[in-house]
């Protein structure tokens, strides 16, 4: 995982939870990101982990991060499964 990833990740985390602007601005970023599988699979865990989403319109955003991490890690495994790419995790 690279710098720039753990980064994301703080910032999932930091976001998590919060009643603020920050979780739809936090969430519209990551769904522009080009993530590893690796990175995806730990945000989806903190994501599927956390108990408190904040507000009913903060938990639709995260259930829309999550949707979208989860149907490009099925991309990211189609791909490998056509020969398109190998991508290492660990």
């Amino acid at each position: 995982m690279t710098e720039l990833e753990q980064m994301y990740l703080s910032a999932i985390r930091y976001a998590l939870g919060r009643k603020t602007y920050i979780v739809k601005t936090t969430i519209n970023f990551m769904i522009k990101q080009k993530l590893s599988t690796y990175c995806k699979n730990i945000m989806i865990k903190d994501i599927k982990r956390q108990e408190d989403y904040g507000m009913e319109t903060d938990k639709k955003e995260w259930m829309k991060l999550l949707q979208h991490l989860e149907e490009t890690n099925l991309d990211d495994y189609n791909e490998c499964k056509n020969g398109k790419h190998f991508q290492y995790t660990i």
